[in-house]
């Protein structure tokens, strides 16, 4: 059998100087502090339909130059493709409406511009985040909380604020 005594009821021990640097051992005198909680949620990020942008030819005609590929960045404003109308036979160029990536492209150029479009192209800065939070964590998580959204590989992240949160009755509901 052990019989324990403590110099208080608090049962205190005594840890040297040195010992205590050596492991890391802090003290200091309790007080109000702000804690932090992480709730992990996942999620899809979507590109919001003003990021979206399908190039068009204003009138049909010949395609006489089509300057951009898949992956190639443009900026508001820039000629992507001219295009000879065929009722006038005039050359008019076609313009970016605003900076972003081409995401499709279709046509080439000598062929015929008509209704489809000539360029999808997305402004990657024009992205929302659907989040899904379980019922657990449901109080956790408010709108104006800050959120770090990361990768599928966790390598690239950006900060934001979470908008709204609704309940699994309020997306069901048609606005």
């Amino acid at each position: 059998s052990y019989s324990w005594t403590y110099e208080s009821y608090e049962g205190r021990t005594t840890i040297p100087r040195p010992t205590a640097d050596a492991a890391g051992v802090a003290v200091e005198e309790a007080g109000p502090a702000i804690i932090e909680q992480t709730v992990t949620l996942q999620g899809v990020v979507e590109l919001l339909p003003e990021g979206r942008a399908e190039i068009r030819a204003w009138y049909p005609g010949r395609i006489v130059s089509m300057s951009k590929f898949i992956g190639d960045h443009v900026q508001a404003g820039e000629v992507v493709a001219r295009v000879e109308a065929s009722q006038s036979l005039q050359t008019y160029s076609i313009t970016a409406p605003f900076s972003g990536y081409v995401v499709e492209r279709h046509g080439t150029e000598g062929g015929v511009a008509g209704d489809d479009p000539l360029y999808i192209i997305m402004d990657a800065t024009k992205l929302h985040a659907e989040l899904f939070v379980f019922p657990q964590n449901a109080q956790r998580v408010i709108a104006g909380q800050s959120v770090e959204i990361l990768d599928l590989t966790g390598a690239d992240s950006f900060e934001s604020e979470i908008e709204i949160v609704l309940s699994p009755a309020e997306m069901s509901t048609p606005m």
